[in-house]
C-alpha cells in the first residue's frame, strides 16, 4: 500500500497575526510557477516564497499590515492536483476590521447605496470607525444588525 503524507511543521513567533497551513485541490494540474505568478498579481496578497534564502511569511512581521502574506508553496504529494501553502495576516486588520470594510465596499458597488442593507451607510465615516481598533465591536454589531434587516 502506498501512503501519501504532507506535513507542515512550524515555530511561530506570534504577536498579532494568524497563520494557516492551507491545502487546496484544483480542477487541473498547474505548475508552481503559474501559482506564484497568479498569487503575486492578486490584490492584497504579498508573495514571499524563497525558503532557500529563508524568505517566507512570518507572523512576527505582518502585524499592522493590511495584506495577506503567502509562501512555502509546494505540491502536495498525498493527493492529485493538490498544493500546500502558508499564509499569514494581521488578525485584527485583515482578519476582522479590514474585511468588514472591504465587504461593505463590495456591497455598495454591487447593490448601490439605495439598497435596504446599505442605504444608511456612510462609507467614509465607516472607514474611520473601522480603522480605529477600539470601535471593532461597535462596527461588528452594526453589520450584524444590517444582516438581520
Amino acid at each position: 500500500m502506498k501512503w501519501g503524507i504532507t506535513a507542515t511543521t512550524v515555530r511561530v513567533p506570534v504577536y498579532r497575526s494568524h497563520s494557516e497551513s492551507v491545502n487546496i485541490e484544483l480542477e487541473k494540474e498547474v505548475s508552481l510557477e503559474a501559482m506564484r505568478e497568479a498569487l503575486s498579481k492578486f490584490p492584497g496578497v504579498i508573495l514571499q516564497d524563497d525558503p532557500q534564502n529563508q524568505i517566507y511569511p512570518m507572523p512576527l512581521y505582518t502585524s499592522d499590515k493590511n495584506d495577506v502574506y503567502v509562501g512555502r508553496l509546494r505540491k502536495d504529494e498525498s493527493a492529485p492536483r493538490s498544493y500546500n501553502f502558508w499564509c499569514v495576516g494581521d488578525q485584527i486588520r485583515k482578519g476582522a476590521a479590514l474585511n468588514t470594510m472591504q465587504i461593505a465596499e463590495v456591497m455598495i458597488k454591487t447593490v448601490g447605496y439605495n439598497a435596504p442593507a446599505v442605504n444608511s451607510l456612510n462609507k467614509h465615516k465607516l472607514r474611520r470607525t473601522i480603522l480605529n481598533e477600539n470601535n471593532r465591536s461597535k462596527v461588528w454589531r452594526y453589520f450584524r444588525s444590517l444582516s438581520r434587516s
